[in-house]
Parts: structure tokens; sequence; C-alpha cells
């Protein structure tokens, strides 16, 4: 294996021992017909505005050409970092994994079939250095603003609605004002970000909102960011119907656990 990839392992990182001024974590699962562009976006927007940065790929056992496409692109980008999941894990494990071996100073999680553009990442980066602890996209806000087509429009449609009913239940149980807690592009500080995936227990699709509630329990201090989002494709690895009740059940887990206080920090990051 080469020695700029990693089998699985969870190593906490020191914050920015080694000077990285931005980690960009992104989980993925045969995603070799986006991935490309997308990390030559990230690295293109970092290098622009004079970031010392890193990017941490991590395969979730991709079976389409992702690895292999990631390995070739690390002589053109040699800021990435590739780590590998032997057999698939979940997005929760994947993005987990990345951030725990992050070294940044922020740490900024992402899709990466680049559903959300590159170009927002200094907004982010932005609002953490006016002292936030966590910035996350939402969708929801009136100053969003999606980019699609046609053959869209239906599931788009079923989408918000079921996404408008979860998000209200989850304001109502657990997270207060948080509009969008599904979103797939959020920015902590470093520090932050490892303490709290480090108490990760979900490692499915609920690991977002697991990962907020964390946050917000130990009053870190989160921003809502109206963002530029694409649907380019009706994604395969969701199914809204069977994953509704599966969030819902998640939901109920981490209810239970934030009520037990097994979210609660000793120390402040």
């Amino acid at each position: 294996m080469p020695l700029h990839e990693q089998a699985d392992a969870f190593p906490v990182a020191e914050e920015a021992k080694n000077g990285i001024f931005l980690s960009v974590v992104l989980p993925a699962y045969n995603e070799a017909n986006s991935v490309g562009p997308y990390l030559r976006s990230i690295a293109g927007v970092a290098t622009t505005h004079g970031y010392r940065f890193e990017i941490i790929v991590v395969d979730d056992g991709s079976t389409d050409g992702t690895l292999a496409l990631v390995r070739s692109m690390t002589a053109e980008i040699p800021e990435t970092r590739i780590l590998v999941n032997e057999v698939n894990r979940k997005k929760g494990y994947s993005v987990r994994r990345g951030v725990l071996e992050s070294q940044g100073r922020y740490v900024l999680c992402a899709d990466s079939d680049g559903a959300y553009p590159a170009d927002q990442i200094p907004r982010f980066v932005s609002e953490l250095e006016k002292g936030a602890d966590v910035a996350i996209a939402n969708r929801r806000s009136s100053h969003s603003r999606f980019t699609t087509g046609p053959s869209m429009f239906r599931y788009i449609h079923i989408r918000h609605i079921l996404s408008g009913l979860f998000n209200a239940l989850v304001r109502a149980v657990l997270l207060g004002d948080v509009e969008d807690s599904q979103s797939g592009f959020k920015a902590f500080r470093g520090s932050v970000a490892r303490k709290a995936f480090a108490m990760l227990r979900i490692l499915d699709f609920g690991f977002d909102l697991e990962i907020l509630c964390i946050c917000a329990r130990n009053q870190c201090r989160i921003r809502q960011m109206p963002v530029h989002f694409v649907y380019s494709h009706e994604p395969s690895k969701v199914r809204l119907a069977r994953d509704a009740m599966r969030m819902l059940a998640q939901l109920l887990r981490i209810t239970i656990n934030a009520g037990r206080g097994r979210y609660d920090w000793r120390e402040p990051p």
C-alpha cells in the first residue's frame, strides 16, 4: 500500500501540528464520475486563497474505480491523502475516520459528488475565523439556491417535503433552531471536530444529526449558512421511504443518548 494511503484506523491527530490550515474530508463510495473534478476544484480554491491544506479522501469500498482514479491524481494534487475502508462501512464511519485523521486548524466535511461547489469554502472558513465553532450549510434558507434539471423536479419536491417534516421534528425534540440537520457540507474548528467525532456512535446516515447534537449540547457556536446546491442526478444510494424510517429510529436513539448524558464533554476542546 502506498505511503499516502492507510487502512482502517482511528488515531486522533493534534490540531494543526504541522501548520495545516484546512483539512477537507471527502467520503467516497462509487464516485468515479464526479470526485476527480471536485478534487481539482477544492485544490484550486484552497490554492487561490493561500490556504495550506490537505484533502482526505476516504474510499468506502468502492467498486467502480474511484480508488484508482484518486490514486492517479495524487501526483497532480499532492495534498491528497487516501484512506481505504477494505469493505463498505457507510458514510458516517468514513467521515469520522477522515476527521480523526485530519490535522487542520479547520476541518470541512463535504459530499464527494460535488453537490456543494467548492467556491463556497472561503465563506465557511471565514465564519469560523469570526468565532463560530461550527458552520453548516442550510439548504432551507431563503437565500440558498439550487441548480438542477427538469428530470429532478419530482424527486426534489418529494425530498423537500420529507426533509421539512423531519427537520421540524428534529427542532421540536432535539436541536432547537437548526433548519437543515442533514446537509453534506459542514465546517468545524479542528479541535471541536476531532473531539465531537470521537464521540460519534451512529455511523450510518444519522451521523449528521448526532454530530450536531453533540456540538449543540456542549454549547458550540453553530452558524447556519445559505448555500448553492447542485442536484445533478437522483442519488442511487438514497431510498426515501426506507431511509426516512431509519432516520426516525436513529433520532430516537440520539434523543435517548442525549438524555443519558452520553454526549457531554468533560473538558472543552
